[in-house]
């Protein structure tokens, strides 16, 4: 079984290569699979990840804007916002907007004023609002200050015609080296390692400075737009920086921010004893919650006026940010688009607060090349030994199962497992090994069906096909059993008819004698003039062998018997078949040459059985059969009788040899069977050196049929022998002179 397996490895090899060498290739469109198979796994999911409220949106929603004013507002009522989250004691509090520039708010009341002054707006009215401008800017700085937990963001650009360039004095306003214990390594200064940006942009620089804190603000979408990955950390000029998010916790839990980096890449952001796993380009995966509206959203509006207060905000994670259409940024999620950024950040510090992080593993392909050489291996043996619907079977639940596992970790341990390419690889591994199979067996099909339909039967043609390891290569030492039959009186008729008509009449004969082999599962191995030569036992097993040989041997006799009559009415003189059978060892299989296949029989065995069926001609009968075939017959189904004890001619070992006359079944007129008794009886007596016994049965058997040609033999056997000079061992054989 092994040698037949690593035979045909070659091609479950090569598909092994092809796929590991498309995996390396890193294509698109498997990356993109993926990415989808990210979402479905995320969105199915939802109800069992929900939120613990520890962070809070104060949307600045339509009702907000009905209530406080259009978009966008003046610093003091930011400023009054901050107040009162501190009042209430939140524990941080975050802006999602931007602020680069002056407030320069002018109330309308005032605008309204000017402009039913017949005299205008005189400029000490114009300075007095710009200084009221002014103002609003300092009230929000000193709220930010104030309350000591509020965090501003800042935005990085990718490209330098996205963002203005900050000038060096916003540079200082960023705190390089955010992270503690940096590698040194050149490795994460390439932007192929880490998220580089080229501009920045800021809050102004006494907003930034008030603040706790400030981090960027960045997602960068997949090829295909949604945002599934955070940067915890982004390059700009000589210095790492933090998002947002990781400022805001950084505040509330009063913990130290560190960064693992080495040659490779990042492996993790520290955030004091906890672990936040990122890529080698230091992105988190966000583990979203749901679809949007999934966290606790409160009006800004209802916090400005008293409403909501420390009940809903104490100890909570705040963060500020537009809802209202034009007043917020939106991102793509696997939940689909317009996905408020400001709640990214929610689930982005959700997902850390909780230690509930999704994990792309490193190991990742490890796992994918062992999965391609397993299923290679697998649909490998399986296109040798399996029958197609295992193969499919085997697909079917090798798919379904790791579908299944790999839902599993991704819920229960977090882990991002590659689903598109290791059904891809299984699906292709398992499509190339079946199609070479069945080209293969097709193949084999096709050689079996033109080599052996001329011997075999349909019916024993489709076993082999279904059983081709019956024919083993270079044939194969069996015990089965050999027939030869030839036509007495076929000199007389082939006179009479002359080669064409000769060679008519042989191929109705051959056809019914072939109907006979083949119905009864045997092989047609030889025509050669009248001859007829089959095997039975091969290549297809049958334990009932020599009783098959002889039953197509009295049918054969029995089918000429009623071909005979036919050609009577054709004036063709009778003919009778002469049958000689042997069971034995012998060898079987192509004996032919490379050029010409040809399936036959070889061995003394198959030699006995042309003796036997010559050896018919002097004993006068038709169907003579080896004692191992003899012995073999089921008990009691054939006529028979022992014949002769021979040594065929060329053979030294003597032979007991029987005719087989009828079937037990058969009418036997009393005469016949009375010499068959006599001729028996007899011929025990002759083994026995019972001489004079045995010709007084032999004489007394040649009354019922006189001129029988193995009675007379017998009867002059006899009569020349001597008991007193035949030796001690002496077994009764006669050497056949002739074949």
């Amino acid at each position: 079984m092994n040698s037949k397996f690593l035979n045909n490895a070659g091609i479950p090899a090569a598909l092994i290569v092809v796929t590991v060498l498309i995996y390396f290739l890193d294509l698109q469109f498997f990356e993109s699979l993926e990415q989808k198979a990210y979402d479905l796994k995320i969105v199915s999911r939802e109800e069992s990840h929900s939120v613990k409220d520890q962070v809070v949106i104060a949307a600045i929603d339509e009702q907000s804007l009905k209530e406080q004013g259009r978009w966008p507002w003046p610093r003091t009522l930011h400023a009054q916002l901050i107040d009162k989250l501190a009042e209430a004691d939140a524990k941080a509090v975050a802006f999602n907007i931007f602020f680069p520039e002056n407030d320069l708010f002018i109330p309308m009341d005032n605008v309204r004023e000017g402009i039913k002054n017949e005299d205008g707006v005189s400029k000490e009215t114009l300075k007095n609002w710009l200084n009221d401008a002014g103002a609003s800017d300092r009230r929000f700085v000193e709220a930010i200050a104030s309350s000591k937990r509020t965090i501003l963001a800042f935005i990085f650009y990718m490209s330098e015609e996205l963002g203005p360039s900050p000038g060096e004095k916003l540079k200082k306003l960023l705190e390089p080296s955010i992270y503690e214990n940096l590698s040194k390594s050149d490795s994460i200064h390439q932007p192929d390692i880490v998220v580089t940006a080229s501009e920045v942009e800021v809050s102004l620089p006494e907003m930034s400075q008030a603040a706790v804190g400030s981090g960027f603000s960045l997602y960068r979408p997949d090829s295909d737009g949604v945002v599934r990955w955070a940067p915890m950390v982004v390059k700009f000029g000589e210095g790492f920086y933090s998002p947002i998010t990781l400022q805001i916790l950084k505040h509330a839990k009063k913990e130290r921010l560190k960064i693992d980096a080495d040659d490779s890449g990042f492996s993790a952001v520290h955030l004091g004893p906890l672990d936040i796993p990122v890529s080698r380009r230091g992105e988190m995966l966000v583990n979203y919650r749901g679809h949007s509206g999934t966290f606790s959203y409160i009006s800004a509006t209802d916090i400005l006026n008293g409403k909501v207060g420390a009940d809903k905000l104490k100890d909570k994670i705040v963060l500020i940010g537009g809802t209202a259409k034009g007043t917020y940024d939106s991102v793509t999620t696997p939940y689909g688009p317009k996905f408020p950024e400001v709640e990214v950040h929610a689930n982005v510090i959700e997902n850390i607060l909780s230690e509930d992080f999704l994990v792309r593993p490193n190991w990742l392909p490890f796992l994918d090349l062992a999965i391609i050489i397993f299923w290679g291996i697998v649909f490998g043996f399986g296109s040798v030994y399996w029958k197609p619907w295992i193969m499919v079977g085997t697909l079917g639940i090798g798919i379904i199962a790791y579908v299944g596992f790999d839902y599993f970790l991704f819920i229960e341990k977090g882990l991002w497992l590659n689903i598109a390419f290791p059904v891809f690889a299984k699906i292709f591994i398992f499509s190339g090994s079946s199609l070479y199979h069945f080209y293969i067996e097709d193949k084999k099909k096709r050689f079996i069906q033109k080599a052996f339909s001329k011997y075999l039967s349909p019916v024993m043609v489709n076993q082999l096909i279904e059983r081709p390891e019956l024919l083993k290569s270079g044939g194969e030492k069996r015990y089965m059993t050999v027939m030869f039959s030839d036509l007495e009186g076929f000199t007389a008729v082939a006179e009479k008819l002359g080669p064409v008509g000769m060679a008519k009449l042989m191929t109705e004969y051959f056809t019914e004698m072939t109907a006979i082999i083949l119905k009864a599962e045997g092989t047609v191995n030889q025509y050669a003039g009248d001859l007829v030569m089959s095997t039975y036992g091969a290549p297809l097993p049958m334990p009932d062998h020599p009783e098959r040989a002889v039953t197509v041997g009295l049918k054969m006799q029995k089918r000429l018997a009623e071909l005979c009559i036919e050609w009577a009415k054709r004036d063709l003189p009778p003919l009778r078949v002469r049958t000689g059978i042997n069971s034995s060892g012998m060898f079987f299989g192509n004996l032919g040459s490379e050029q010409v296949f040809y399936y036959s029989v070889m061995g003394d065995a198959v030699n006995l059985s042309a003796r036997l069926e010559s050896a018919n001609k002097q004993y006068g009968t038709f169907l003579m059969i080896s004692e191992e075939t003899h012995n073999a017959l089921t008990p009691n189904k054939f006529l028979t009788r022992t014949l002769d004890v021979i040594i065929a001619k060329g053979k030294t070992r003597a032979v007991k040899v029987y005719e087989v006359y009828g079937f037990i079944s058969d009418h036997i007129e009393p005469d016949l069977f009375a010499y068959y008794d006599n001729y028996a009886g007899g011929f025990e007596k002759y083994l026995q050196k019972d001489f004079e016994g045995a010709l007084k049965l032999f004489k007394y058997a040649e009354n019922f049929r006189p001129g029988d040609k193995a009675v007379i033999r017998m009867i002059d056997r006899v009569k020349a022998l001597d008991p007193k000079t035949l030796p001690d061992d002496w077994d009764g054989s006669f050497v056949m002179t002739s074949k």
